[in-house]
């Protein structure tokens, strides 16, 4: 099958890429998340927007565009994040939510643009996208894992749905008679950390 350029008002998509023309729709201005007289509930409710407009892009696998959608929906309706990082780090909060989303959707972007290794692309550019491509990747495959665990037996498994997406118990045990959520909780705790790190919230 021979792919064309298929060229519309938002974007320009060959085979290999897809050229974003209206990049408002997906990048969120950081003056913008800077204003403080711009509501907090604005900026979380355009940033979701943004994040989603990225989903074609995730993956052209239906299974890992959905557990993407899936993990968005769940992050900003439904975690208590600062129940999760207190399991983990037990100092005060240091970034604000706002700062913390947009440098999430700076990082979720990065990851779906490609630039090749090569003398007209900076090296450091490139290794910093591949980075947060294979990080956004292991997450998505963690998420996966997580639905797995919790609906298995096709009917969801209470003890281990409370576990894992409200009390998060699962994050502070290093020790779990389940191997799967010692695993799972050894990479969500070095996600915590980066986003400490990053100032972000993945």
């Amino acid at each position: 099958m021979s792919w064309q350029t298929i060229s519309t008002n938002n974007a320009v998509v060959t085979g290999t890429y897809a050229l974003i023309k209206r990049h408002s729709k997906v990048f969120l201005p950081q003056e913008l998340v800077d204003d403080v007289s711009v509501d907090e509930a604005k900026i979380v409710q355009m940033t979701y927007r943004r994040f989603m407009r990225l989903r074609p892009f995730i993956s052209r696998r239906k299974m890992v565009r959905d557990t993407y959608t899936a993990y968005l929906r769940y992050k900003f309706k439904k975690e208590n994040y600062a129940l999760k990082r207190s399991m983990v780090v037990m100092e005060p909060q240091r970034c604000c939510i706002r700062k913390e989303l947009w440098n999430s959707l700076m990082f979720f972007t990065k990851s779906v643009i490609y630039l090749p290794e090569s003398k007209t692309c900076k090296y450091e550019i490139s290794r910093d996208n591949t980075a947060c491509r294979q990080i956004l990747k292991n997450m998505l495959t963690m998420e996966f894992q997580k639905e797995s665990i919790i609906y298995g037996s096709r009917l969801r498994d209470n003890k281990l749905y409370l576990n894992l997406r409200e009390s998060f118990q699962y994050v502070k045990c290093e020790q779990h008679s389940n191997p799967n959520l010692m695993i799972i909780g050894e990479f969500d705790r070095y996600i915590i950390y980066l986003n400490e790190l990053l100032h972000t919230r993945l």
